[in-house]
């Protein structure tokens, strides 16, 4: 199969689910799901200010409930879940947006030049990451 054939099937592919505990939640597992291209090209897009840079406002607690999930892959949250979210201890809603980029693949360089966040590396090191699917 010829290498653009396989780059096209893997839109079709099951997208990366990883388990997450939160100790927090008494050592709980959420899951945390690969977002496609298009849908976080539309999260960056419904984030960005009218000078080009992404806003702030509700940025993470938005990327959790774009990115939690529920084992089977499902939308844990949507839109309207946000603000409720956004009232989470810091502590816990750090730890779940560093889970959401790194299952992403989004770089701390990367996170601080979309939204001028300072570095995470303490929040992602606080994340344990329990497996795959």
């Amino acid at each position: 199969m010829p290498i653009k054939d396989d780059l096209l099937a893997l839109a079709k592919a099951t997208r990366r689910l990883v388990s997450v505990k939160v100790a927090e939640l008494g050592g709980a597992k959420v899951w945390v799901r690969e977002l496609t291209a298009r849908e976080r090209d539309d999260f960056d897009e419904a984030h960005e200010e009218s000078n080009g840079k992404t806003g702030r406002k509700e940025y993470r607690a938005a990327m959790v409930a774009s990115c939690l999930a529920i084992e089977d892959g499902t939308d844990m949250f949507g839109p309207a879940d946000v603000g409720k979210l956004n009232e989470l201890p810091e502590r816990v809603l750090g730890k779940l947006f560093a889970a959401c980029n790194r299952v992403n693949g989004v770089s701390e360089k990367q996170l601080e030049e979309f939204t001028r966040i300072p570095s995470l590396s303490k929040l992602a090191e606080a994340v344990v990451p329990v497996g795959t699917t």
